[in-house]
C-alpha cells in the first residue's frame, strides 16, 4: 500500500480487508505520534473499530503537542497506554 496522505484509513483496501477478517481491535504505532499515528486512530475509531496507542512503540517530534493531542485522543474513545 502506497500511501500519501497521513492516514492509514486513506486507503479503503484497508478497511475492507479488517472488516472480511472480522477485526474488531487495533493498536496502532508508528513514527509520529501527533500526525499519521493520531489521524489512524482517529479514523479507525470512527469506522467502529476499539484503538489502543501504545506510547512506548510510538515515536514523538513535539511531547507537548504529543500530551495535548493524547488528550483529545482519549475523550475520542481512543485508550492511550
Amino acid at each position: 500500500m502506497i500511501r500519501r496522505i497521513c492516514c492509514a484509513f486513506s486507503d479503503p483496501g484497508l478497511l475492507e480487508l479488517l472488516h472480511q477478517h472480522s477485526v474488531t481491535e487495533i493498536e496502532i504505532i508508528g513514527t509520529d505520534g501527533c500526525c499519521c499515528v493520531a489521524s489512524s486512530a482517529v479514523d479507525a475509531c470512527k469506522s467502529g473499530f476499539h484503538v489502543t496507542l501504545p506510547c512506548e512503540f510510538i515515536g514523538v517530534r513535539n511531547m507537548a503537542k504529543f500530551k495535548e493531542r493524547k488528550k483529545k485522543l482519549a475523550e475520542d474513545g481512543i485508550t492511550i497506554l
